[in-house]
Parts: C-alpha cells; structure tokens; sequence
C-alpha cells in the first residue's frame, strides 16, 4: 500500500515540477504551449522506447504480433494527447486556474466509473477524501480569490474533457498494462501520439530559442516531467485503486506551487498552507480506507 502512495505523490511531483519547466521555457525560450505538449509527449515516447529495447525487447514483438493490444497501446497514446490539448484549450478560453480547477474531477470520472460497471457504492471516505483534496487545490490555485477564476462556458467544457480524457488513461490501459508491462505501453503510446503531434506542429516551425537553459529544462520535462510520472502513475495501480491513484495526484499543484516558492521566489500565503494542510489530510484519509480494505 505505501508503495503505490509513495507512486502516485511521484507521478504528481513529476507533473507539478514539470509544469515550472515549462512555465521558464515559455517566459525565456519562447516556447508555446502547443510546442510543449508535442514535443514533450514525443520526447518522452523515444526515451520509453529505447529503455523498453534494451530491456524488454520480447514485449516489444508480443506488441506487434497481438493487433488488439497494438490498437489499445495507440488508444492509450491518443488519449494522453487528447488530455493535454485540451487542458491547454482549457487554459487558452478560461485560464490556467479554471483549468486546473476542472481538471482536478478527474477522479469523480473514475470513482462513477468504477462504481458503475461492479454496482458498488461509492466509499464514503473516497469521497470525502476527493472533496479535501478538491478543497485544497482551490485554495492553493486560487489563493482564496476567486476572481481570479473565470467559469466560462468553454473553457469549463474544455477543462470537465480533459478531466475525463485523464479518468480514460488511468483505466483504459489495464489489460495492456498487464501483458506488456508500464514502460511498454507508456513508451510505445505516447511515441505514436507525439509523431501525430509533430505533424501538427512541425519542430522546424517553432519559433522560440534553445540555449543550454532551455535544454535542460526540456529534458527534465521529459525525463521526469513525462516518462517517469505516467510510469509512476501507472505503476501505482499494481498497489492501490485507480480512485485513490487519482484523488493522490492532487499534490501535483502543492508540488508546483512549492517549487515556485522555492526556485522562482514566489510568495506562500496562509490560504495555500492551507490548501496544503488539506491535501496532506487526504493522504492520511485514504491511508485509513487502504488499511481498512486490506484488513
């Protein structure tokens, strides 16, 4: 059990860090969020596949020679695509802290879907573990303004698609998962959707400026940013349910906003300790309900 919590506050350290990576590449290099996205997925995809050749080569055949599990690794890939162009879309009509806002119902999409397909009630404690952790990401986002937060009809249909395109990922790769392995499917997956993306926007359009900073800041996008968070993330579903994996990535804004804090000399108000106290609370919360369902 500690060791899918410990996977999935991984997974959303990754993508907390990962998205103050992107915010210094976009504010010195130049870069778009458009251009990110691809060349994040693609990057992360190469790396995957290279570490799964060398090590898991025999996975790499079964991929190949089985058409269904070819097809559900290019879902799987897709679906990561789709759950970043939309998020940015999201951005784009609402902005980022509506975004984040809409994106953070993700686990109601996996906790209603899961209750729905085995007609089991919804725990009490994920819920009210999901509400905590809802709480506290607002908080954190918003910084108790909520002015700040622009419900447009766009953009919170934007944001409500990628909370479901992410709900998607978390469990439609199981069976893959579990004939091919996490850095398989991850790797393969989003390699396919990152060539798909580059042919939207070609490398050679990109107008932005690659200097020694902005490289390192790309790498650690998708070295830790990327590959190792979805490893992570779904590496957590072998240890703890896909409601609790996802309710746990809510640390992925404390994790940025604390990096902000810490690398770029950003303020932390007590409303966001706040938000913080709360997302911890939901670790300890869902630590009670994992014990309980073990016991």
């Amino acid at each position: 059990m500690l060791t899918g919590f410990l996977l999935a506050i991984a997974a959303g350290f990754g993508w907390g860090s990962m998205g103050v990576a992107a915010q210094v590449m976009m504010t010195d290099g130049g870069f778009t969020a458009q251009d990110l996205v691809a060349l994040r997925v693609f990057g992360a995809g190469v790396l995957l596949t290279l570490m799964t050749l060398l090590t898991e080569r025999g996975r790499v055949s079964k991929l190949f020679s089985d058409m269904v599990l070819l097809r559900d690794v290019v879902i799987y890939g897709l679906g990561v695509l789709a759950t970043q162009f939309t998020f940015f879309l999201a951005i784009r009509d609402a902005g980022a802290a509506t975004a984040a806002i809409m994106v953070i119902t993700g686990p109601l999409f996996v906790i209603g879907w899961i209750a729905a397909t085995t007609r089991k009630p919804v725990s009490i404690l994920e819920l009210a573990a999901f509400c905590l952790a809802a709480t506290g990401v607002v908080l954190i986002i918003t910084k108790g303004d909520l002015s700040v937060v622009n419900f447009s009809y766009s953009g919170v249909l934007w944001g409500l698609a990628s909370a479901a395109c992410g709900a998607f990922c978390t469990l439609q790769p199981g069976n893959a998962v579990k004939k091919l392995g996490v850095n398989a499917v991850v790797g393969f997956g989003m390699l396919f959707a990152g060539i798909g993306a580059l042919f939207v926007y070609p490398p050679t359009e990109i107008d932005a400026v690659w200097t020694w900073e902005t490289l390192a800041g790309y790498l650690y996008i998708i070295v830790v940013g990327t590959a190792l968070a979805f490893v992570c993330y779904l590496k957590s579903l072998d240890y703890v349910p896909p409601a609790v994996t996802t309710i746990l990535g809510a640390s992925e804004p404390l994790t940025a906003v604390i990096l902000s804090v810490v690398l770029l000399g950003t303020s932390f108000t007590p409303v966001e300790s706040l938000g913080a106290v709360l997302i911890f609370a939901t670790v300890f919360i869902l630590a009670m309900r994992e014990g309980r369902r073990r016991a």
